[in-house]
């Protein structure tokens, strides 16, 4: 249910730009925490030795939620890296992505 929220209220705030920053570090934690939660491609065991195995899909998954994360932290931050500060002065404070 915790899920469902995120990804539905936080999702909707980044398109329509509402506390933009905050609603993608939130998902950009929820990317890194499912990730190492539900796509542990380690425990089943065949990694190097099945190249089509569970482990290797997993794998796959895994990285794409990291990915994913890692988008969302461009969000933030931009690719200069100059929304840091903005952000950690006011992470409720809508970026305005849709105003220049």
């Amino acid at each position: 249910m915790v899920g469902l929220f995120i990804e539905i209220v936080c999702c909707g705030a980044i398109v329509l730009g509402v506390a933009d920053r905050a609603a993608a570090f939130v998902v950009a934690g929820y990317c890194a925490v499912t990730a190492v939660l539900y796509k542990q491609f380690w425990k089943p065991g065949d990694f190097f030795a099945d190249p089509g195995g569970k482990g290797r899909t997993l794998f796959w998954d895994f990285l794409k939620n990291l990915s994913l994360g890692a988008g969302f932290l461009l969000l933030i931050v931009g690719t200069d890296g100059s929304g840091l500060q903005p952000f950690l002065d006011a992470p409720f404070a809508s970026s305005h992505p849709y105003g220049r």
